[in-house]
């Protein structure tokens, strides 16, 4: 689900007539708007967002930062853009994730939102597929941990050669490798 969540430094601000007769404009102070995934899969990369309505002649400048949870990685955390790589889950079937960007002038003026992001886990882990020839499972978990794989989508490539495999039951679960070498030299 994507979510829009604003923020303003005021509601508006309206200068009526001055002492001097003159009437002035309103001034309306700029909104931050932020924009990204509330319900992420780990292990994945959500673009998130923060844009300034209003934002008139000033230079702004973004900070983007996490408040709690497991541990992500910003693209480019001072930038209205970024993307968020969201990490492994590793005991947990789900995670809060709390990020905040702040959005500030040279001056005193910031502005600054907060937004809570469910962190859940893949469908599939790879220690949950089942394979019935042992030197197969053997082969693949020693593989996994070695190439540091943990989700079925991650499995690319698979090598078990001179392993003894005699039955490949199993092998069906993994959807996404593009290259198997299972061979007895």
């Amino acid at each position: 689900m994507r979510i829009s969540v604003r923020l303003s430094l005021a509601s508006f601000i309206l200068m009526g007539c001055g002492g001097d007769g003159e009437k002035r404009e309103a001034v309306i102070p700029p909104v931050l708007s932020l924009e990204t995934n509330t319900r992420v899969i780990e292990l994945t990369h959500e673009s998130a967002s923060a844009k300034l309505s209003h934002g008139g002649p000033a230079t702004w400048t973004y900070e983007w930062q996490q408040v709690s949870g497991p541990a992500v990685v910003f693209s480019s955390p001072e930038n209205s853009d970024t993307s968020i790589t969201f990490p492994y889950l590793d005991s947990h079937d789900s995670a809060t994730i709390i990020l905040q960007v702040s959005v500030s002038t040279a001056g005193s003026n910031t502005l600054t939102q907060t937004i809570e992001i469910e962190l859940t886990q893949h469908a599939q882990r790879l220690a949950d597929v089942t394979f019935t020839d042992e030197n197969l499972k053997t082969c693949l978990n020693n593989y996994f941990s070695q190439m540091g794989l943990f989700i079925v989508p991650q499995v690319e490539v698979i090598v078990c050669e001179n392993m003894g495999i005699i039955n490949t039951a199993g092998l069906e679960n993994l959807t996404s490798p593009r290259k198997l070498i299972l061979r007895k030299i």
